[in-house]
């Protein structure tokens, strides 16, 4: 089931203020170059009010068509969703080189796919990287991670 842009509104309404929470999902809900597993995390980001705001197909290097699906562009974190287009040869040499020109340009960037959004874990995991620069106090290691050195 689709949710057009007023029903998803009505709905954040009820649950709490949907201006406070994710900038960009509420008009990517439902759009035709979403996949599924993408609305799936965009509702989980929408369901934490205690995750800040987030940026959808942001383009992070100025000179290059290199987008992350999420970016937290004050903080440089990322999260890239690996569907199944990101098996073919081509994509993922694509993936390889962003993932290595963030890195380079001091991005920090969460890689999840289908069974890590489901199970929950990504988003643990995303709040304990936003712990990790600040974003979430009291947050740091909420998925149970190993001290940094």
């Amino acid at each position: 089931m689709r949710l057009t842009e007023a029903e998803y509104a009505e709905l954040m309404a009820k649950r709490r203020k949907p201006q406070e929470r994710v900038s960009e999902v509420p008009k990517q809900i439902g759009k035709s170059g979403e996949s599924k597993i993408e609305r799936r995390f965009s509702q989980q980001l929408a369901e934490h009010p205690e995750i800040p705001a987030a940026q959808r197909n942001y383009f992070f290097l100025p000179d290059r068509d290199l987008e992350l699906d999420y970016a937290w562009p004050a903080l440089r974190v990322g999260v890239e969703i690996q569907g199944q287009a990101h098996r073919i040869k081509g994509k993922f040499r694509r993936d390889i080189e962003k993932r290595a020109l963030a890195m380079l340009a001091g991005w920090r960037v969460l890689e999840l796919d289908g069974h890590s959004i489901r199970s929950g874990r990504g988003l643990e995991w995303l709040k304990a990287l936003l712990g990790q620069v600040g974003a979430l106090p009291g947050l740091a290691n909420p998925a149970g991670l190993p001290p940094q050195r």
